[in-house]
C-alpha cells in the first residue's frame, strides 16, 4: 500500500507542530477534566490551563501529552511546569 492517504503522518509534515494536553486534575470540587487543551509545547499548554484553572497543580493531577496526540503521561513534568510558572509569577 503505497497510497498517500495511508502513510503514516510524521513530525516532519506537520507546517506547525502542536502539543496535545489532556486529563484531568484534583480540584476544590472533586476531579475536574480539561478539555483537549493545544499549543506549541508543554509549556504553552500548562500556561493556557493556568489561565482558566489557577488552582491546577496546587494537588494530584493526571495527565497526558505529546505532539499530535496525547501518549505520554506527563503529570509529573506538568505539576513541576506549573508550580515553577506560579512561584515566578510568569
Amino acid at each position: 500500500m503505497n497510497s498517500p492517504k495511508y502513510n503514516m503522518v510524521k513530525r516532519t509534515h506537520v507546517k506547525k507542530p502542536y502539543y496535545v494536553l489532556e486529563g484531568s486534575y484534583e480540584g476544590e470540587f472533586g476531579e475536574m477534566l480539561l478539555d483537549r487543551v493545544l499549543g506549541g509545547s508543554l509549556e504553552d499548554c500548562v500556561r493556557k490551563v493556568l489561565l482558566d484553572h489557577p488552582e491546577f497543580g496546587d494537588t494530584f493531577l493526571e495527565v497526558d501529552g505529546g505532539y499530535l496526540e496525547a501518549d505520554y503521561d506527563v503529570s509529573r513534568a506538568a505539576w513541576s511546569m506549573a508550580q515553577w510558572i506560579k512561584q515566578e509569577g510568569l
